[in-house]
C-alpha cells in the first residue's frame, strides 16, 4: 500500500506459508504454518504486527529441533518426559507479534503464543498454554 496512518513510507503486507512432510513416518507426519505480516520494523519509527498459525504433528520433525517457545502444557508426564510446559511436536497454535523500532539500531517486540496439544489423551487434557515474551533487539 502507498501509505497507512502512523506508518512512514510504503506499507508492506506479506503473506507466508510453509509445509513439512516426513515420508519416513506412516502417520502424523505433516507440519505447516501460515501467516500474515503488516508493516516492517527495523528502521526508525517503523513497526509491524503479525499473526501465524502453526500445526506440527507428532512425527513431522525431530522434537529436539523445534522452537523452544512453541510448546504446550503437559498435565501428566508423557512417556519419557515430565509434567508442565514442554516444547516439541504434537503442538498447534497461534503466534501474535508486534514490533516497533524507535531507532535504526533498536527494536522492541511483544509476542504472545497461544498453543495446545494436537492429540490429547484424557490424562493430558487442558494442555492450552498462553505465553508472553517481551524482547529488545540492539543491532551494532
Amino acid at each position: 500500500m502507498d501509505s497507512v496512518p502512523m506508518y512512514s513510507g510504503p506499507f508492506p503486507i506479506s503473506l507466508f506459508g510453509e509445509y513439512l512432510n516426513n515420508p519416513a513416518a506412516q502417520r502424523k507426519n505433516d507440519g505447516w504454518a501460515v501467516g500474515i505480516v503488516f508493516g516492517k520494523s527495523g528502521n526508525k519509527g517503523l513497526w509491524d504486527i503479525s499473526h501465524q498459525y502453526r500445526f506440527l504433528a507428532a512425527d513431522a520433525w525431530y522434537e529436539e529441533f523445534t522452537e523452544s517457545d512453541f510448546g504446550a502444557n503437559y498435565v501428566a508426564a508423557p512417556i519419557g518426559g515430565s509434567r508442565g510446559y514442554g516444547n516439541g511436536t504434537n503442538v498447534r497454535g497461534h503466534i501474535v507479534r508486534g514490533q516497533f523500532s524507535p531507532y535504526d539500531h533498536l527494536t522492541f517486540a511483544v509476542t504472545y503464543f497461544l498453543t495446545e496439544l494436537i492429540d490429547e489423551t484424557p490424562d493430558l487434557s487442558d494442555s492450552g498454554t498462553g505465553r508472553l515474551q517481551v524482547d529488545a533487539t540492539l543491532k551494532f
